[in-house]
């Protein structure tokens, strides 16, 4: 599981795999501290590429030497996502080819798509008519808009074109 070190700190994914009969032992957590923002300020990759190797050599190094076979790689954070393909590459790197990344943004998607659908009364095979807003309670620095913005647009072009026209709510953070 390779997470913030919030994510990881708060044992819910763990604790889930735990209480599905999975051992303790055979899960293994990897924080990636800044990793995240990392990912938003660098649109070529190439210093998040060295990052997640790091990252990824540190998770391995973890492993004993009764763990052989597949490997399951959970990335437990939304920006890890749009840098699958580097983590693939790090662990093909590493010698573990036989790896499946699980990657929880698209799980997330279509259960909010399905959301929709039942709200709309839409059935699954027509295309819901919706728009899409990016709402911020502060003001997002152009670098990450421009990096977010190129890993967003192969997945979906009204998102990335939703996150570039960012309305600032400074009220969302209001209690």
């Amino acid at each position: 599981i390779f997470g913030t070190p919030t994510t990881i700190n708060a044992n819910t994914f763990q604790d889930e795999l735990f209480q599905h009969g999975i051992e303790q032992s055979r899960i293994i957590t990897q924080a990636c501290p800044e990793l995240a923002t990392q990912i938003s300020n660098d649109p070529e990759g190439s210093f998040v590429t060295a990052r997640i190797r790091h990252w990824v050599q540190q998770a391995l190094s973890q492993l004993t030497a009764g763990n052989s076979g597949p490997l399951l790689v959970f990335l437990g954070c939304t920006h890890y996502a749009y840098r699958e393909k580097l983590f693939r590459k790090s662990f093909m790197q590493e010698g573990y080819s036989q790896i499946s990344i699980l990657n929880p943004n698209l799980v997330a998607a279509d259960s909010l798509r399905k959301i929709v659908q039942q709200d709309q009364g839409a059935d699954k095979n027509q295309s819901p008519d919706i728009s899409l807003e990016f709402l911020s309670p502060y003001a997002i620095p152009e670098d990450e808009i421009i990096t977010l913005s190129q890993l967003l647009k192969p997945v979906s072009v009204e998102t990335a074109a939703a996150f570039q026209n960012a309305r600032i709510s400074p009220e969302l953070l209001a209690e």
